[in-house]
């Protein structure tokens, strides 16, 4: 029988944590590594910020330090700290002990595996800094070590270690060795290997135990018997998390003999016909429904078991009686010769999946609380997973046979690949969102390589041009799946071929009408951000919309526009501004305040009497001087009253109680700076930026909703057939006008990218013109409604701008003629993000680094609490990106080499996509040949590229080579590659140092040194369209 958290004994000296009114200064516990000292966490912050001259509030690695004895005593006599240092070890190793509120929420097994997780963290950190005082352990042989990790992976988990604050100052090599092998042994080993995922997901169990064997040989042990003894190593080991106890009545034990109910084989038995007697059998249906069904009819079944249930009934309902449309309109027009009703055949497959996918993320989370739905997930994903590729292979042929039956006819191989990546990609949108529009079709053309033709007569403009007849097309063979364009963006792509499908409007555009809207948005922007400055300063607002300034910054952009060298001399100048403005204001002061003879005269004891006797009371008078003012009081104070107030708060603050107050404050602020800057912020940022998705998805999921509800099915009798055709004709119209609204004037306001400077300067503009709007409606309206009318005209009009700038700007890339000379980079992530924004930590971008950052503090607050980690969310946005990337490489370099006989018979494919926090691996080869390992990383600002393994690649003729080499290099010149590096083995030493500005030159260094991987030559980053097409 297993024992449950609470009732486990506490083991060691650690206990005394626990006992009422414990207010030592110091705990100590002896293990064969060295003594711990347990210490406050207070206390450990201020002693981390003197010993480690930290300037920020937050101090680094604040869980534990190693540190001499004689630079503690100084440290505690310069603040006067609560610790005492008599009979301490030299050096002496702290650990901080948890806070009052954790003793009480947590069982004490808990706080005690965290304390000695943070004792063993800290030995082996006491361990390897004795070898770095008796020399042997210097920067040579660090960098020695750290390359036995592989220098990508030591280069990742060494920027997760500066991300979470781990690295303590000074930089360098030995510094990196010592907290990656503290921290990484205290993952591997304290009871949770899930937790070393989670921090270093390139790193692996063998890395560390490889590393660890070279120390050995030096004669130093670092695993947990050697450093905390036999009995305190099996504790860290045994004190192991557990899941979370099952909800429902159905525990974890496995069914063996039990046949399944009756009511699971029915269920599995419709399933199975649903999914078209394809994916799993009924009898793998049965069992792993078997326990939710039982617990239904025990009555003990919880709410989203039988939501899981439910969803299950839905797709089996869906495939057998498919919905109905009811086209009146069209029955009408056509004299009765058009079918009134219509099934929607196409329909039921995408249905199908939208059940199945939510069934799947509810079984996902209900499998956090009952392992015995395991098998169930493993189903429904090999069900969603069938389910997904039927719908492609219904669907992918049709619409490529529709593109080319409306003319849009690939001429190339490369638009041969694009006209089937186009395809895939709205099928991509369907299995998303259940259905595609016209403006996924737009956007989709706009986006590859697949390019509409100059618009050829008036008639043509009449009768639509390709896209236009395609949407028809679709519209007519895909009803309720795809949906048809409406009047006002028919007539958009009617107006903007007129500008963007001929010569002449492409001139006008070009040379005219784009120069100047340029000039008069970006003065208009600049005199929006420059007049709140000139209200608040006084100084006035200068007026910059005239038209010399309109006539010169118009000329400005179409020199940036129409001539690159211009484009280029810009951006280096903008570069070299900024990067001077950082370091004047930034770096060369941060460096002023590391000087060592700098730190050293502010930690001698003269500076701490000074500043705690002088600086901190006078701190307190400024801040009373403060509040008199800033509460208006008239009150006289001397210079009598204001010493006496100095005087008092230079004794309040030295005496023991000020001592401890203004470590608890300081404690507190740091804290809540923490909470404000790595989750606040962040979230906050997250959740405006996603506002607009999620408004859009909720006014989308709500008009699904009423379109279901309102769909005929065929068992349903005249009246209520009759009632939904009314109903429908009622909805349709309202629906359309709520899309109207939403779309054009709505969803532009609330989304922050569309936002500035549009819909920004826009607002500008027709705020001083809310009077006239109102004069306009009183003419009409009675006063109330005309002020109500126009607020809401002046307010949501910017956002049709906001709009038709977005639109116009996908409607110009349509055309082959307004194609870049160049081969441009191509979406990867599902949301819109490009390889280096999947990779690239930033405020639109990182999607990778955040979810990896997201799952290590969920890891550590799982491990906290003494829990399991299920994190399925983040799991689930991982795999999904490895997916994409996937779909990307299969796309762009696999189907190329597609039959290639200088590669051989066999088909290349992409055959696995490893994903670290920084980087990702691609593994490309036939099938059962060493497949070429390629890696693309995030190093500085740039996004490299290198070949670790060239794989069966090495064994190809000198055609064969080229070929691949060609297409390696067009898909890398889609992922926006930016350099490309030479592979470091690991018997090389790791020479660089994420800190300043060395790992920019080191990467251009190394570009201009060496771009040659093994077995194939691949060129500069760079590629012209037309050399692109004909090489193929």
């Amino acid at each position: 029988m297993n024992t449950s958290r609470s009732d486990r004994p506490a083991r060691w000296a650690f206990e005394a944590l626990f006992a009422p009114g414990t207010d030592a200064g110091r705990l100590e516990h002896v293990f064969s590594g060295g003594t711990v000292v347990v210490v406050r966490p207070s206390v450990l912050r201020q002693v981390i910020r003197t010993h480690a001259q930290w300037i920020a509030i937050d101090p680094p690695h604040p869980h534990s330090l190693v540190l001499p004895r004689a630079a503690l005593e100084r440290i505690v006599l310069q603040h006067g700290l609560l610790l005492e240092t008599e009979g301490l070890d030299d050096p002496v190793v702290l650990v901080a002990e948890p806070g009052p509120a954790e003793r009480s929420a947590l069982p004490p097994w808990v706080v005690q595996r965290r304390l000695l997780a943070g004792a063993y963290h800290a030995l082996v950190h006491a361990r390897l800094e004795r070898l770095v005082r008796r020399g042997e352990l210097g920067a040579q042989r660090a960098r020695q070590l750290l390359g036995r990790f592989g220098h990508p992976q030591a280069r990742e988990a060494l920027r997760v270690l500066a991300h979470a604050d781990e690295l303590l100052p000074p930089p360098g090599p030995t510094r990196d060795l010592i907290e990656l092998l503290a921290r990484g042994l205290e993952l591997r080993h304290a009871a949770a290997p899930w937790r070393l995922e989670a921090w270093f997901p390139s790193l692996q169990p063998g890395d560390l135990e490889r590393v660890c064997a070279a120390l050995r040989t030096d004669g130093i042990a670092l695993d947990p018997e050697a450093v905390l003894g036999s009995e305190a190593s099996g504790w860290l080991a045994d004190l192991a998390p557990r899941p979370r106890e099952e909800t429902d009545s159905v525990r974890s034990e496995t069914r063996t003999d039990a046949e399944p109910p009756p009511a699971a084989e029915h269920l599995a038995h419709r399933l199975w016909h649903a999914l078209g007697e394809r994916g799993p059998r009924p009898e793998r249906w049965a069992a792993a429904l078997a326990p939710l069904i039982e617990a239904r009819e025990g009555g003990t079944l919880a709410r989203r078991g039988r939501k899981l249930l439910a969803d299950l009934d839905r797709a089996c309902l869906d495939a057998e009686q498919p919905a109905t449309a009811i086209d009146l309109t069209g029955w009408l027009r056509s004299f009765g010769r058009r079918p009134l009703r219509r099934a929607l055949h196409d329909q039921v497959p995408v249905r199908v999946h939208r059940r199945l996918r939510t069934a799947l993320g509810r079984a996902r989370r209900l499998r956090t609380e009952r392992s015995d739905l395991e098998p169930l997930v493993a189903v429904l994903e090999g069900a969603t997973q069938h389910a997904e590729t039927a719908i492609r292979e219904r669907f992918t042929p049709g619409l490529r046979a529709a593109l080319r039956a409306v003319g849009l006819d690939p001429h190339t191989v490369v638009e041969e690949l694009a006209a089937d990546k186009t395809a895939d990609e709205l099928v991509d949108r369907l299995l998303e969102r259940d259905y595609v529009s016209f403006a996924d079709l737009r956007d989709e053309l706009s986006r590859n390589d697949l390019k509409l033709e100059d618009v050829e007569s008036p008639l043509q403009l009449l009768t639509g041009d390709a896209l236009l007849r395609a949407d028809r097309l679709l519209g007519r063979r895909y009803p309720g799946v795809y949906r048809r364009s409406t009047f006002y963006m028919r007539f958009l792509q009617r107006t903007s071929s007129l500008f963007f499908g001929t010569r002449l409007g492409r001139w006008l555009v070009r040379f005219l009408l784009l120069p100047f809207v340029i000039s008069i948005m970006t003065l208009e922007g600049l005199q929006h951000l420059l007049e709140p400055i000139g209200h608040a300063t006084g100084l006035g607002t200068p007026h910059l919309v005239h038209r010399g300034s309109v006539l010169a910054l118009a000329a400005f952009a179409l020199g940036l526009l129409e001539y690159p060298p211009l484009r280029r001399l810009v951006a280096g100048l903008a570069l070299r501004v900024g990067r001077g403005l950082r370091l004047v204001l930034w770096a060369l002061p941060l460096r002023l305040l590391r000087l060592p003879w700098l730190r050293r005269l502010l930690d001698t004891a003269l500076f701490a009497v000074i500043r705690r006797a002088v600086v901190r009371p006078a701190a307190v008078v400024g801040l009373v001087w403060l509040l008199l003012r800033a509460y208006g009081l008239d009150v006289y104070l001397g210079w009598r009253e204001w010493a006496a107030i100095f005087i008092a708060s230079s004794a309040a603050i030295n005496t023991r109680f000020g001592l401890q107050l203004q470590a608890h404050l300081r404690d507190t602020f740091a804290a809540w700076w923490g909470q404000i800057t790595r989750r606040l912020l962040p979230e906050l940022v997250r959740a405006t930026l996603d506002l607009s998705r999620r408004a859009l998805g909720a006014f989308e999921r709500a008009a699904h909703l009423v379109d279901e509800l309102l769909r005929v099915r065929r068992e349903e009798g005249r009246a209520v057939v009759a009632f939904k055709i009314v109903a429908g004709r009622v909805w349709a119209v309202l629906a359309y006008v709520l899309q109207f609204l939403v779309t054009l004037f709505i969803e532009p306001q609330i989304n922050p990218i569309k936002h500035f400077p549009v819909v920004t300067v826009s607002h500008k503009l027709l705020l001083p013109s809310l009077p006239l709007f109102v004069s306009l409606f009183e003419a009409v309206f009675e006063p109330a409604l005309a002020k109500t009318l126009a607020t809401a005209t002046v307010f949501t009009l910017p956002g049709f701008f906001g709009f038709l700038v977005w639109e116009l700007n996908a409607n110009w890339r349509l055309y082959a003629a307004s194609r870049s000379d160049r081969l441009e980079p191509a979406l990867v992530g599902r949301h819109g993000e490009r390889m280096p924004a999947l990779l690239r930590p930033g405020f639109h971008s990182g999607t990778v680094p955040k979810a990896w950052e997201r799952l290590r503090q969920q890891a550590e607050e799982a491990w906290e609490r003494g829990e399991a980690l299920h994190a399925w969310r983040e799991r689930l946005r991982l795999q999904e990106v490895t997916d994409d990337v996937r779909r990307f490489w299969q796309r762009e370099c696999c189907r190329l080499l597609a039959g290639r006989s200088e590669l051989g018979p066999a088909p290349w494919e992409v055959r696995s996509v490893r994903l670290g926090r920084y980087r990702l691996g691609v593994e490309l080869g036939p099938p059962e040949h060493e497949p070429l390992l390629l890696w693309l990383e995030v190093r500085g600002r740039w996004l490299t590229a290198a070949i670790e393994r060239a794989g069966c690649a090495a064994a190809l003729g000198a055609a064969g080579r080229a070929t691949l080499a060609d297409a390696l290099f067009g898909a890398l010149v889609r992922a926006q590659l930016e350099a490309w590096c030479p592979w470091e083995g690991p018997q090389q030493p790791l020479a660089i140092e994420e800190h300043d500005d060395s790992l920019e030159r080191e990467v251009r260094d190394v570009v201009q040194v060496d771009r040659t991987p093994p077995g194939i030559d691949l060129r500069a980053p760079r590629l012209r369209w037309s050399d692109w097409v004909a090489r193929w």
